[in-house]
Parts: C-alpha cells; sequence; structure tokens
C-alpha cells in the first residue's frame, strides 16, 4: 500500500522526533503503513489527522470546530472531492466546492453555520442537475457562496432521515467516502492505491464518462469488477468500511442505524 517515499520518524540525539509534521502532507496509504509497523502511534495518527481535516476546513470556513461540532451534532458529513484530498495529502487538485450532506431534518442548522461564516445561499434552490447518478436520494442542492472569499459550498439534503443515504448511489467507487466532524469511513480501502470500480447501473448516465476522464487525469485506474464484488451487500458500518477517528477520545463514524441502514450492491 506504500505509496509515498518520505523517510518514517527519526530518532534524534536518542529521542524520538515528533512524527505530526512528518504526516502532515503524506498520502493516507503510507501514514497507515508506518501506523501498522509502529513508526506512529495510535494518538500521534488520530491528532496528525485530526490537524489535517481543521487546516484543509480553513480553507472554506473561520471556525472549523464549530462546523465539526455540528457535522456530528446533526449526523451530517462531508463527501465528494475533498475527502479524496484529504487521502490524498499533498496534491495539485484545484479546491473546488465542498460537498457537505444532511438529512431532511438539519439543514436549518448547517444553513445557520454557513450564514455565521457569511456564505449566501443562492435562490431559488439549484436542483440536482449535476447530481444525476442520485437524483432518486436527493431532495435537492443548495449552492452557499462566500462573497469574501469566493468558496462554495453545496449543502445536498438526502430525501429521507439518513445523511448518507445519497452516497450509496455514486458512480464509482473511489467517490464513496465520507467524513463527520469525528471519523472518515472508506467504503472501498483499495481506491488509497487509486484503483476504482464504476457502479453498473450507473454507468449509463450521460456525465459518467466526463467524471472517468477527470479522475484518470488524477492518477485513478478503472478496473473490471471481479465476481466478489458484484451483488455483494454492503452497508457504511461493515467489515470492509475502513472508517478512522479523527479526534481525541471519539470512536469511529456511526451511530447505528445511519450506517447500517443503508445498504448497496454493485
Amino acid at each position: 500500500m506504500q505509496t509515498n517515499t518520505e523517510p518514517a520518524a527519526a530518532e534524534v540525539n536518542g529521542a524520538r522526533e515528533d512524527p505530526r509534521p512528518l504526516y502532515a502532507t503524506a498520502d493516507l496509504a503510507f501514514i497507515l503503513d508506518h501506523a501498522v509497523q509502529g513508526d506512529i502511534r495510535p494518538q500521534e495518527l488520530v491528532d496528525a489527522l485530526s490537524v489535517r481535516f481543521t487546516r484543509m476546513l480553513e480553507g472554506y470556513v473561520v471556525d472549523p470546530s464549530r462546523l465539526r461540532q455540528t457535522l456530528d451534532d446533526t449526523d451530517s458529513v462531508i463527501s465528494g472531492s475533498f475527502v479524496l484530498r484529504f487521502i490524498e495529502g499533498s496534491t495539485e487538485w484545484a479546491e473546488g466546492d465542498m460537498d457537505i450532506y444532511v438529512d431532511r431534518t438539519s439543514v436549518k442548522e448547517i444553513k445557520e453555520v454557513l450564514e455565521a461564516e457569511h456564505y449566501v445561499s443562492e435562490t431559488p434552490v439549484r436542483q440536482h442537475w449535476g447530481y444525476g447518478h442520485a437524483a432518486g436520494s436527493i431532495r435537492e442542492v443548495i449552492k452557499f457562496k462566500n462573497l469574501g472569499t469566493s468558496r462554495s459550498v453545496d449543502v445536498i439534503v438526502s430525501r429521507n432521515k439518513l445523511s448518507i443515504f445519497p452516497i450509496a448511489d455514486f458512480w464509482g467507487t473511489q467517490v464513496m467516502n465520507f467524513m463527520s466532524g469525528s471519523s472518515i469511513c472508506i467504503a472501498y480501502p483499495h481506491t488509497l492505491n487509486r484503483i476504482a470500480f464504476i457502479v453498473p447501473r450507473r454507468s449509463t448516465d450521460w456525465k459518467v464518462p466526463i467524471l472517468i476522464a477527470k479522475y484518470q487525469r488524477r492518477g485513478y485506474e478503472f478496473r473490471e469488477l471481479n465476481g466478489d464484488e458484484i451483488g455483494k451487500v454492503r452497508y457504511f458500518g461493515d467489515k470492509y468500511c475502513l472508517s478512522l477517528p479523527l479526534r481525541q477520545g471519539r470512536g469511529t463514524f456511526g451511530r447505528g442505524p445511519l450506517v447500517d441502514t443503508v445498504v448497496w450492491k454493485l
């Protein structure tokens, strides 16, 4: 899995050097390799990833702690390219929109956080034309723009009380990831090596060829599904997911029904 050539934490004058700055821009596969090898301790891993998360959020909000807490309080999550940039660490990807997925009852709380950060919502509400692969699970998409920084946040509202419901409808396995305020869930850990599959029943979506080309430019290799993947019932809390805490004293993401209820098959 190791893909980064940076050295592991070193001994300096007999004392162990703090590894957290070293892992600030390393890709997640590299970090996990060295965590398994014992070069980075569990709490150092959590601290390093938490700092990375907060610093990335600072590109969008002044108060990342409030946003992270609100995500946890409302069972909302971040998904999309933001999560992939988090996984890859140092990347040349341009910072685009941040996508926040909310259930239909939590729009008010997320809206209050964004408005406190001087984001303004577009009117009328933008429809979900850009999310055709998941249109059946999305109620609406609300576009927020920060007039001071020109940053954009898309709030994707689920049709039910489960914010992650639309993520199970994504077109490819490399984007089936999400972050709560205190953890990350990667549904297909092989994507850490930039290997992805296309979900067959959504492969006819007009936008999929464009998206494939975009991610190929970002280094992703798309492969044919094997027999083990086809027809396997999955849910975000199952044994095949990779879930990691991103905050001290917090467990991995999911409060029972939230991760166990949303199921899918490739």
